[in-house]
């Protein structure tokens, strides 16, 4: 079975960067240079969810955006799809 091609856009993971000390500001910076360099995607694993850093799963479950604050605006923060001519197609 053939790979999307959407599967083969590079993307950007926040998990290496923040862990659990996801802060808004930070957090949308780097999805801003992610978009610079062509990355389709970013994910924002763990960290969005709680102020508590203590970096345990006991806190996985129901989560609410402590830690965010409003998620929409930070959603709407994030830039969509990558600038042109950011990667050759020859």
């Amino acid at each position: 079975m053939p790979v999307p091609e959407a599967r083969r856009e590079p993307m950007y993971s926040a998990w290496y960067s923040f862990h659990q000390a996801c802060d808004p500001q930070p957090v949308l910076a780097e999805c801003r240079c992610a978009a610079e360099l062509g990355c389709a995607a970013v994910i924002v694993e763990v960290g969005w969810q709680t102020c508590d850093t203590s970096r345990g799963y006991h806190l996985a479950g129901d989560w609410q955006p402590d830690h965010m604050g409003d998620i929409r605006s930070f959603v709407d923060g994030v830039p969509s799809g990558t600038p042109p001519n950011s990667h050759s197609t020859t």
